[in-house]
């Protein structure tokens, strides 16, 4: 497009990687209007570049147009002013979001006249008052006290509520996103791993792969987040790749990965930093006199053994702080909420179950159990301290894509089509992988309700059956066999028990199955999106060879694009690697604990009935 000389409206200060600062009163030269979602590029008085909202300048202060130079890293082609804007199917942009919509809408001419009635994609307008700059607070003040966040834990947690005001938001309300990727079956609801990652979910060939979120050919359909890090560019992922990312990272936030023998993975941390986690201690606390109670757990790691105590809203805010944070890496699903039933012991010690599960998944994990954010919810127990730690979290530089900037990878180039081979069959087997887990988990849940319906209810009925006799018995004045009544009635009595064995023991049984298989739903939904994460920059790749080849690009920079792309990969297989490996150990866990159940269950029951025959000889 041409670049275009504005006024600044408001002061805006920057926040994030590839962002710039402007103030009002200031020129400013717009050089791309191609960002969408409110953003512009261009470069500051300063002469710095970047982007900035769109808000904020005044577009048509100036119809100064200077001829833009094309580059071979910065070029867009430019717009007819006379396009008809469409409100069809939203293009397939690099992550999935309606991009070429929000193009069109910033470079066409209006055509509207004033007083007429239609329709218009709520997103194109601004719900505050015109008057005063739109907010872009990052709300981190807002929610950074220790014990701020609604004390309800069954309410909407505040990423899913931040109404007005959030980063990037810029008077746009950000409606909820209902779709539910694991919702397969009636299974229920499931925390996925995934909160904020790129939004990926088209895939770069068009096709997505199965178990993506679906996004609807219309815009009143389609989720309209309207969120910083939204596309590639705002990720970050343009200037990792480009090389133009500056983020300060210290020794400790540098991981490796290493190749052992063919196998890439990440390197694992020293015996000494390896350590566990307990859950344990769940008690009951109140705020404001009672008005306010929750339930609080002890977390204990093995390298201290100093509990400190953490409520539901804490795992959840330190769950959306490793989804912000590691993109390519899936967070295991919390627990779900509940909305009766909170502070009855056997939900209590089930929550406790799965947070324990959780926690164990992340101290396995040789990235997130030496993360800084995850030490700081193990070890700090000072209200002053844990809001620091909260500050410097929401506001950490290596986020996202720039957190590809901490990663050491090996040096040795990657083959794409290898590469690409070996992607496409994870993900074809992650596909058939899920199917698997949905059904598992839908019979394990049939099993609990039958254990605790149908089964219990087949015995209580076999014992009131057997308890008539007796009593039929012993309306008998001869008195043959006084014994035998006493027998029959004591067998109904067993029968009542192996109904309780089934509720008790059975369902627990079928109950810890079906919580790993949980954790398993949400992990296995994060995986198309890291996969496409990964395609967008292998597709970034094949256009910077495409400009190299036609001189736009120099050799050495496309070099040190194709090293980049290689540290993404080598993160990609590092992980896929890990999750393998998790597979398989926690399937055979699962396995062995689940059939010792099972024979426990089944010695219980004929130990019983061996107990009741004996009483007939």
């Amino acid at each position: 497009m041409a670049h275009i000389k504005v006024k600044v409206l408001y002061d805006f200060d920057a926040q994030a990687p590839g962002e710039i600062s402007i103030r009002e009163g200031d020129t400013v030269t717009v050089t791309s209007r191609d960002v969408g979602e409110g953003w512009c590029e261009g470069i500051n008085a300063k002469g710095e570049n970047g982007l900035f909202p769109e808000a904020y300048v005044d577009l048509d202060s100036s119809p100064d147009v200077s001829p833009s130079t094309e580059t071979g890293l910065g070029s867009s082609a430019s717009v007819s002013p006379s396009a008809p804007l469409t409100l069809g199917r939203p293009s397939d942009d690099d992550w999935g979001t309606p991009e070429g919509l929000l193009e069109m809408a910033s470079k066409a001419q209006p055509t509207a006249q004033q007083g007429e009635v239609g329709l218009f994609p709520e997103s194109y307008i601004s719900t505050q008052p015109p008057h005063g700059a739109p907010s872009v607070g990052n709300g981190s003040d807002a929610t950074s006290d220790w014990d701020d966040w609604d004390d309800d834990d069954d309410t909407i947690s505040s990423k899913n509520n931040q109404g007005l005001g959030g980063p990037g938001n810029f008077g746009l309300i950000i409606p909820r996103d209902t779709s539910d990727v694991a919702n397969k079956g009636d299974g229920g609801a499931v925390r996925t791993g995934t909160v904020k990652r790129f939004n990926s979910s088209n895939s770069v060939n068009g096709d997505a792969p199965r178990g993506t979120r679906s996004r609807s050919n219309s815009l009143s359909a389609a989720p309209k987040s309207v969120m910083r890090f939204s596309n590639f560019v705002k990720s970050g992922g343009e200037a990792f790749l480009l090389g133009t990312a500056r983020v300060a990272i210290n020794s400790a936030d540098y991981v490796t990965i290493v190749n052992n023998g063919g196998v890439i993975q990440w390197s694992q941390p020293y015996p000494e930093a390896m350590y566990k986690a307990e859950i344990s201690s769940p008690k009951k606390e109140s705020k404001l006199k009672g008005l306010k109670s929750f339930i609080a757990y002890a977390v204990i790691p093995s390298f201290n053994g100093l509990p400190v105590y953490r409520r539901y809203k804490h795992f959840d805010w330190l769950h959306e702080r490793l989804v912000e944070k590691y993109s390519l890496i899936p967070i295991p699903p919390l627990p779900d909420k509940q909305v009766t039933g909170r502070y009855e012991h056997e939900f209590i010690e089930h929550r406790m179950q799965q947070l324990q599960l959780w926690v164990n998944r992340m101290c396995r994990h040789p990235v997130l159990s030496q993360s800084a954010v995850w030490h700081h919810f193990l070890t700090c127990g000072d209200e002053k301290q844990w809001k620091g730690g909260k500050r410097n979290a929401e506001k950490d530089d290596l986020q996202g894509a720039n957190f590809f900037n901490a990663i050491q990878a090996p040096e040795t180039p990657l083959d794409v089509s290898s590469v690409e081979r070996q992607t496409e069959a994870f993900i074809r087997f992650t596909s058939r992988m899920d199917d698997s887990v949905q059904s598992l988990f839908r019979t394990a849940q049939d099993q609990m309700k039958r254990c605790q319906g149908p089964y219990k209810r087949e015995c209580v009925k076999i014992a009131t059956a057997l308890k008539e006799v007796a009593d039929a018995f012993d309306l008998d004045q001869n008195e043959l066999d006084t014994q035998l009544n006493a027998s029959i009635r004591n067998t109904g009595e067993t029968y009542n028990k192996i109904g309780q064995l089934y509720d008790e023991n059975l369902r627990h049984n079928w109950e810890n199955m079906a919580d790993t298989l949980y954790e398993y739903r949400g992990i296995l939904s994060s995986w198309p999106d890291i996969i496409n994460i990964h395609r967008t920059f292998l597709t970034k790749r094949r256009e910077y060879q495409r400009q190299r080849d036609e001189g736009k690009v120099s050799a050495e920079d496309y070099v040190d694009i194709n090293r980049r792309t290689d540290v993404v990969t080598y993160a990609t297989l590092a992980e896929i690697t890990h999750f393998q490996q998790e597979r398989v150990r926690d399937y055979r866990e699962m396995m062995h604990t689940f059939l010792q159940g099972q024979i426990n269950f089944y010695e219980q029951v004929v130990e019983e009935l061996r107990t009741a025959q004996s009483r007939y000889r």
